[in-house]
Protein backbone atom coordinates (compact mmCIF):
# COMPACT_ATOMS: atom_id res chain seq x y z
CA UNK A 1 0.00 0.00 0.00
CA UNK A 2 0.96 3.43 -1.18
CA UNK A 3 0.34 6.16 1.49
CA UNK A 4 -0.44 9.32 -1.17
CA UNK A 5 -0.82 12.02 1.31
CA UNK A 6 0.10 11.28 4.85
CA UNK A 7 -1.81 13.80 6.35
CA UNK A 8 -5.34 12.56 4.92
CA UNK A 9 -4.12 9.27 5.19
CA UNK A 10 -5.55 8.62 1.75
CA UNK A 11 -3.65 5.66 0.34
CA UNK A 12 -3.13 4.58 -3.62
CA UNK A 13 -3.14 0.50 -4.43
CA UNK A 14 0.37 -0.06 -5.85
CA UNK A 15 0.37 -3.35 -7.86
CA UNK A 16 0.78 -6.12 -5.11
CA UNK A 17 -2.34 -4.56 -3.86
CA UNK A 18 -4.09 -4.84 -7.48
CA UNK A 19 -2.52 -7.81 -8.01
CA UNK A 20 -4.57 -9.36 -4.94
CA UNK A 21 -7.82 -7.40 -6.09
CA UNK A 22 -7.58 -9.17 -9.12
CA UNK A 23 -7.21 -12.83 -8.03
CA UNK A 24 -10.07 -11.78 -5.76
CA UNK A 25 -12.37 -10.69 -8.84
CA UNK A 26 -10.91 -13.49 -11.00
CA UNK A 27 -12.43 -16.06 -8.26
CA UNK A 28 -15.58 -14.44 -7.67
CA UNK A 29 -15.61 -14.43 -11.43
CA UNK A 30 -15.24 -18.20 -11.72
CA UNK A 31 -11.84 -17.34 -13.88
CA UNK A 32 -8.72 -19.34 -12.80
CA UNK A 33 -5.28 -18.42 -14.57
CA UNK A 34 -5.58 -21.25 -16.67
CA UNK A 35 -8.63 -20.25 -18.85
CA UNK A 36 -8.11 -16.20 -17.92
CA UNK A 37 -5.19 -15.36 -20.72
CA UNK A 38 -3.72 -11.65 -21.01
CA UNK A 39 -2.08 -9.79 -23.02
CA UNK A 40 1.80 -9.21 -22.80
CA UNK A 41 1.57 -5.41 -22.28
CA UNK A 42 -1.09 -5.38 -19.70
CA UNK A 43 -0.63 -3.85 -16.45
CA UNK A 44 -2.53 -4.33 -12.75
CA UNK A 45 -4.29 -1.70 -13.78
CA UNK A 46 -5.87 -2.45 -17.24
CA UNK A 47 -6.25 -6.03 -15.87
CA UNK A 48 -8.20 -4.67 -13.00
CA UNK A 49 -10.54 -2.27 -14.78
CA UNK A 50 -11.19 -5.24 -17.27
CA UNK A 51 -12.16 -7.81 -14.40
CA UNK A 52 -14.11 -4.67 -12.50
CA UNK A 53 -16.06 -4.46 -15.89
CA UNK A 54 -16.86 -8.11 -15.89
CA UNK A 55 -18.10 -8.64 -12.93
CA UNK A 56 -20.23 -5.38 -13.45
CA UNK A 57 -21.47 -6.94 -16.48
CA UNK A 58 -22.19 -10.08 -14.69
CA UNK A 59 -24.21 -8.34 -11.73
CA UNK A 60 -26.09 -6.60 -14.40
CA UNK A 61 -27.28 -9.48 -16.71
CA UNK A 62 -27.88 -11.47 -13.76
CA UNK A 63 -29.99 -9.00 -12.04
CA UNK A 64 -33.35 -8.34 -12.25
CA UNK A 65 -34.72 -7.47 -16.15
CA UNK A 66 -37.33 -5.39 -17.67
CA UNK A 67 -38.54 -5.13 -21.26
CA UNK A 68 -37.63 -1.81 -23.14
CA UNK A 69 -41.58 -1.13 -23.73
CA UNK A 70 -41.63 -0.30 -19.56
CA UNK A 71 -39.50 2.76 -20.46
CA UNK A 72 -42.13 4.15 -22.42
CA UNK A 73 -45.03 3.74 -19.63
CA UNK A 74 -47.05 6.60 -19.24
CA UNK A 75 -45.09 8.54 -22.17
CA UNK A 76 -47.70 8.24 -24.98
CA UNK A 77 -48.90 5.76 -26.75
CA UNK A 78 -46.71 3.88 -29.16
CA UNK A 79 -49.13 4.12 -32.53
CA UNK A 80 -48.70 1.86 -35.67
CA UNK A 81 -46.27 2.94 -38.12
CA UNK A 82 -49.06 3.46 -40.59
CA UNK A 83 -51.13 5.56 -38.87
CA UNK A 84 -48.25 8.22 -38.74
CA UNK A 85 -47.45 11.54 -41.12
CA UNK A 86 -43.95 11.89 -41.66
CA UNK A 87 -43.93 14.63 -39.00
CA UNK A 88 -45.18 12.82 -36.20
CA UNK A 89 -43.30 9.99 -37.06
CA UNK A 90 -39.77 11.99 -36.71
CA UNK A 91 -40.81 13.09 -33.67
CA UNK A 92 -41.64 9.77 -32.23
CA UNK A 93 -39.11 8.46 -33.03
CA UNK A 94 -36.73 11.43 -31.30
CA UNK A 95 -38.28 10.63 -28.08
CA UNK A 96 -38.06 7.03 -28.64
CA UNK A 97 -34.07 7.48 -29.31
CA UNK A 98 -33.83 10.47 -26.57
CA UNK A 99 -35.72 7.65 -23.94
CA UNK A 100 -33.65 4.88 -24.70
CA UNK A 101 -30.24 7.12 -24.74
CA UNK A 102 -31.32 7.93 -21.07
CA UNK A 103 -31.47 4.62 -19.99
CA UNK A 104 -28.15 3.62 -21.59
CA UNK A 105 -29.71 2.05 -24.93
CA UNK A 106 -29.03 2.37 -28.72
CA UNK A 107 -30.65 2.27 -31.55
CA UNK A 108 -27.96 1.91 -34.40
CA UNK A 109 -29.54 0.90 -37.30
CA UNK A 110 -28.07 1.49 -41.50
CA UNK A 111 -28.47 5.34 -41.88
CA UNK A 112 -29.93 4.78 -45.50
CA UNK A 113 -32.85 3.00 -43.53
CA UNK A 114 -36.42 5.15 -43.80
CA UNK A 115 -38.09 6.54 -40.77
CA UNK A 116 -41.20 4.11 -41.67
CA UNK A 117 -38.56 1.16 -41.43
CA UNK A 118 -37.01 1.94 -38.23
CA UNK A 119 -40.26 3.10 -36.28
CA UNK A 120 -41.66 -0.48 -37.47
CA UNK A 121 -37.94 -2.42 -36.35
CA UNK A 122 -38.55 -0.80 -33.11
CA UNK A 123 -42.09 -1.68 -32.61
CA UNK A 124 -41.63 -5.66 -33.72
CA UNK A 125 -38.36 -6.19 -32.56
CA UNK A 126 -36.94 -3.87 -29.70
CA UNK A 127 -40.13 -3.33 -27.83
CA UNK A 128 -40.82 -6.32 -26.09
CA UNK A 129 -36.56 -6.68 -25.78
CA UNK A 130 -35.63 -7.93 -22.22
CA UNK A 131 -33.09 -5.77 -20.80
CA UNK A 132 -31.29 -5.07 -17.24
CA UNK A 133 -33.03 -2.88 -14.90
CA UNK A 134 -30.37 -1.27 -13.77
CA UNK A 135 -27.37 -0.83 -16.10
CA UNK A 136 -23.72 -0.28 -14.96
CA UNK A 137 -22.43 2.83 -15.30
CA UNK A 138 -20.41 3.15 -18.64
CA UNK A 139 -22.44 0.15 -20.88
CA UNK A 140 -24.03 0.72 -23.36
CA UNK A 141 -26.89 -1.61 -25.36
CA UNK A 142 -26.50 -0.87 -28.94
CA UNK A 143 -29.78 -2.17 -31.14
CA UNK A 144 -28.15 -2.74 -34.56
CA UNK A 145 -30.60 -5.27 -36.14
CA UNK A 146 -27.75 -7.50 -37.73
CA UNK A 147 -27.93 -11.16 -36.62
CA UNK A 148 -25.46 -12.17 -39.35
CA UNK A 149 -27.75 -13.70 -41.25
CA UNK A 150 -27.90 -10.91 -44.26
CA UNK A 151 -30.29 -12.54 -46.42
CA UNK A 152 -32.73 -12.30 -44.55
CA UNK A 153 -31.96 -8.80 -42.83
CA UNK A 154 -34.27 -6.18 -43.11
CA UNK A 155 -31.59 -4.30 -43.59
CA UNK A 156 -29.86 -5.58 -46.31
CA UNK A 157 -30.61 -3.04 -49.50
CA UNK A 158 -29.32 -0.54 -47.10
CA UNK A 159 -25.80 -2.46 -46.13
CA UNK A 160 -22.11 -1.84 -46.74
CA UNK A 161 -21.56 -5.11 -45.41
CA UNK A 162 -23.47 -7.51 -47.19
CA UNK A 163 -22.79 -10.56 -47.74
CA UNK A 164 -24.79 -13.05 -50.20
CA UNK A 165 -24.25 -16.47 -48.72
CA UNK A 166 -25.00 -18.34 -51.88
CA UNK A 167 -21.11 -17.29 -53.22
CA UNK A 168 -18.77 -20.20 -52.87
CA UNK A 169 -16.27 -17.88 -51.15
CA UNK A 170 -18.57 -15.35 -48.95
CA UNK A 171 -17.35 -14.42 -45.77
CA UNK A 172 -14.05 -15.75 -46.06
CA UNK A 173 -12.29 -12.19 -45.79
CA UNK A 174 -13.83 -12.04 -42.43
CA UNK A 175 -12.59 -14.55 -40.67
Amino acid sequence: MKIDNPKNNEWEPDDSDLELENDILKNQLGLSNENFNKSGESTPELENQFLRNMKAFHEMDDGPKQTVRDLFTGIQELPPVDTLDPKELARLLDIVHDTLNKHQLCLDLREKLSNERIYAYFLTEILDEEIPLFMAEGFVTHFDGCDGYCPECFQADVCESFIDFDEPDAGSDII
